[in-house]
């Protein structure tokens, strides 16, 4: 017997060995709940579609999906999102696990509160607003928009989706923060946020999609992501909450610059590039990283070691 009011929807690229791993990790209590998992797969080989058939021996509440052709990030994350019958669908990258007793306690919230959203912690992150409930779509996107880019970070309830069109985010890497925040504007029972670690990544994966275009995903597409957001928003919002991913996560502070130089990532080239983008995504000093993109990578090197020690990472 499955749950009806949560799923679990997976969209998944070239990534079966971890994602049979996250898997098998929660699969004791996504047994316990009877909780539906479906998967919509964007690979270009068959080795996800011959690991869930094994799976699915196991546990046979899976539904399967293989793009032919590919659908694309943005794409794949709408076509994810359809695929639940459930009231809430907890939409969950490939490379992240939800925590024991992780759905033991969002299934809680959804028992006895109906939100349209329910938003949670990640274990890495140091996040210090308290739990609580936000009706005003603006106050959350100032304070959470930038943590709600991970994907897994975010229940939806099924009723609230696709009421409209979500065009408008096609190619901006943010469909499903698009869709939060497009619905959040107009929700009557506004969003849940838990400051709670429900979430982890594996370590295993490697790095994530955006990391060798970190200046494209992270300056030029968020810029014009936030830019896209419907008029609900208030422009001084939106320019705050550019800066606000960079300020958070430290993607765009000193040490990074200097690792991206290290790396080759930065460079007078990638400077001028991307510097009107740049200059709304990160408080940091653009006048220190045209110094950095100017200074020999060796030097950089020295400097960083000295600084940080040997890990760039």
């Amino acid at each position: 017997m499955t749950n009806d009011r949560l799923a679990i929807a997976i969209p998944t690229y070239n990534r079966h060995l971890i994602l049979k791993e996250n898997l098998e990790l929660m699969l004791p209590e996504i047994i316990e709940f009877g909780i539906q998992i479906y998967i919509s797969d964007d690979s270009s080989n068959d080795h996800t579609k011959e690991m869930i058939s094994k799976l699915i021996e196991i546990y046979p509440n899976i539904v399967y999906m293989r793009n032919e052709p590919k659908l694309g990030h943005d794409r794949n994350c709408m076509s994810t999102l359809r695929m639940p019958a459930e009231e809430y669908v907890w939409y969950l990258g490939d490379s992240q696990i939800i925590c024991s007793g992780g759905i033991k306690r969002v299934l809680e919230v959804i028992e006895s509160n109906t939100f349209d959203f329910i938003a949670v912690n990640s274990l890495h992150r140091c996040i210090r607003i308290p739990s609580r409930e936000y009706k005003d779509a603006n106050s959350f996107f100032v304070d959470l928009a930038w943590h709600t880019t991970l994907t897994g970070a975010t229940i939806y309830r099924k009723e609230k989706l696709f009421g409209t069109t979500y065009d408008r985010y096609l190619g901006s890497n943010f469909m499903q923060l698009g869709i939060l925040l497009q619905e959040l504007l107009d929700s009557r029972n506004g969003i849940c946020w838990l400051n709670e670690n429900l979430i982890y990544g594996n370590e295993k994966k490697g790095g994530s999609y955006w990391n060798k275009q970190v200046f494209k995903v992270f300056a030029e597409d968020w810029v014009d992501f936030i830019s896209s957001l419907p008029e609900g928003y208030s422009r001084e919002n939106k320019i705050s909450v550019m800066k606000s991913h960079s300020d958070n996560t430290g993607l765009f502070n000193e040490r990074s610059y200097m690792a991206y130089r290290i790396s080759g990532k930065l460079d007078m080239k990638a400077y001028i590039k991307y510097y009107s983008k740049l200059k709304y995504a990160t408080s940091f000093d653009l006048f220190n990283v045209l110094m950095l993109a100017l200074t020999p990578r060796l030097l950089v090197k020295r400097r960083f070691e000295k600084m940080y020690g040997k890990n760039i990472n």
